[in-house]
């Protein structure tokens, strides 16, 4: 009876601490260039917007309730959704007591809803106030991992020097979006990089992208990045005038070396771009392309137009790994149409709301007295192919302004000079006055004008 005891706690003992190690054991990585689970970062499949709101396991799907702090886990067999927690004794997302839920496994304290599974773990992020032996408060970003099962936590990577504002894990490394804080311990967003770290949390942090070196202010923006294989795509948009280029860009995770596709594509990159069956898809108008991952072997494959028409964007944002996912919208000039719209005709949209709901619950006996749209927005893939739109149609509706007031006031100008006969001006002179005057007004800096201290001809 006593050996049988000790093999069955022998027993207990090795599985247990397989249990708890399994989630720190090192990984292997597979160098193959297409997606391998478990070690990839899932943003082709699961990604919304500009984050991982979703962590697929084989078991279960994992996402993380910003508003309460809570994880959650959606059985793929059964389809029931729980917090990530077996104690039969705690009321998991029912607490009302702080302290309670801190006894919770699956109150994860962050408002911060990015997930990534990797390597059989839950990876999320956090925020923690702290104070130094000094007594100088500071802001602690901390990246952690939870088994799946939600009984082993720890932190994984932890930094003062940094804001992180939002993280992925790809084939043995952690790469966040992050801004370098200054000496009083604040971090703006103009100042953003891609930084790399091992997946462990140790050695050097290190800067791969210097987003700031692209932002709005030169005319570029880095509007999307992708990991997949043993590469990291990045499509760049560029404003010319009035005219939007866009590149997109291919760095080689093996060699360190940067390739822009775009001098290889037939066609200009107007959308949110994915990877599907080891290839780029991306969008131009209502036309859906790919290309190998060196930009060659470029085909369109569909035009959306001929499924569902009467739009102007057309995304292929994400797929599913079976079927490519494509959003549609429209982007219409409120200011140049009469139309009634939600943004100059709220009421009335509320009034014919409200029409059409009685209309349809009037059979049932039921009225409804009042209906409003209280909040209504785009999806993000859409939202910032938009933005850009109307970024450049108000900067071009801006400069119209500029010239046509910079015009009236040279001609004002010219005509007070004359009319008042303070000095006489030949026609090569009136255009020289003019040339300045249109450059002093229509600068985007302040003028630094050069005195002349000789003649009007010298």
């Amino acid at each position: 009876m006593k050996i049988m005891i000790k093999k069955y706690t022998a027993f207990l003992f090795l599985i247990s601490f397989v249990f708890l190690c399994g989630c720190n054991q090192k990984m292997s990585i597979d160098s193959s260039d297409t997606y391998v689970p478990n070690q990839d970062s899932q943003e082709n499949f699961i990604r919304y917007g500009s984050q991982l709101y979703f962590a697929d396991t084989h078991t279960g799907i994992y996402f993380l309730n910003s508003d309460n702090g809570f994880l959650y886990v959606i059985d793929k067999e059964t389809h029931s959704c729980q917090p990530l927690c077996n104690r039969s004794d705690c009321m998991h997302d029912k607490e009302t007591s702080f302290e309670k839920k801190k006894e919770c496994t699956a109150f994860l304290n962050t408002y911060f809803r990015s997930l990534v599974y990797y390597n059989d773990c839950i990876y999320f992020q956090s925020v923690e106030d702290k104070t130094d032996k000094d007594g100088v408060t500071y802001e602690l970003n901390e990246i952690c991992k939870i088994s799946t099962d939600g009984t082993n936590r720890e932190v994984l990577y932890s930094t003062r020097d940094y804001t992180i504002w939002d993280f992925k894990i790809h084939r043995g490394y952690i790469y966040f979006d992050g801004s370098k804080k200054d000496n009083e311990g604040a971090a703006e967003g103009s100042n953003m990089a891609l930084y790399k770290v091992s997946a462990d949390g140790k050695g050097n942090t290190d800067e791969l992208l210097p987003y700031y070196k692209y932002d709005i202010l030169n005319g570029m923006s880095v509007c999307d990045t992708r990991f997949y294989g043993n590469h990291l795509f990045l499509w760049i948009t560029k404003l010319d005038g009035t005219k939007e280029n866009s590149y997109l860009i291919n760095y080689d995770l093996q060699t360190d070396k940067w390739e822009n596709l775009s001098e290889k594509l037939e066609v200009n990159i107007n959308s949110m771009f994915t990877i599907f069956n080891d290839k780029l898809i991306f969008a131009n108008g209502s036309k859906v392309y790919e290309c190998d991952f060196n930009g060659e072997n470029q085909k369109k494959i569909l035009d959306c137009s001929d499924l569902i028409a009467g739009y102007q964007y057309y995304t292929p944002f994400t797929n599913d790994g079976e079927n490519l996912i494509i959003s549609a919208a429209n982007d219409d000039n409120e200011a140049d149409t009469e139309e009634l719209t939600l943004r100059s005709g709220g009421e009335e949209i509320n009034e014919q709301l409200e029409q059409k709901l009685n209309e349809r619950l009037a059979m049932a006996g039921m009225e409804v007295v009042e209906a409003r749209i209280n909040y209504l927005a785009y999806a993000p893939e859409i939202a910032a192919v938009m933005l850009r739109r109307q970024q450049a149609s108000a900067i071009i509706t801006a400069r119209e302004k500029i010239v046509e007031g910079a015009v009236s006031m040279v001609k004002m100008a010219l005509h007070k000079l004359s009319e008042e006969e303070i000095v006489e001006l030949d026609e090569d002179k009136k255009a020289a006055m003019v040339s300045n005057l249109l450059v002093v007004l229509c600068a985007d800096e302040a003028a630094q004008p050069v005195v002349n201290t000789g003649t009007l001809n010298h």
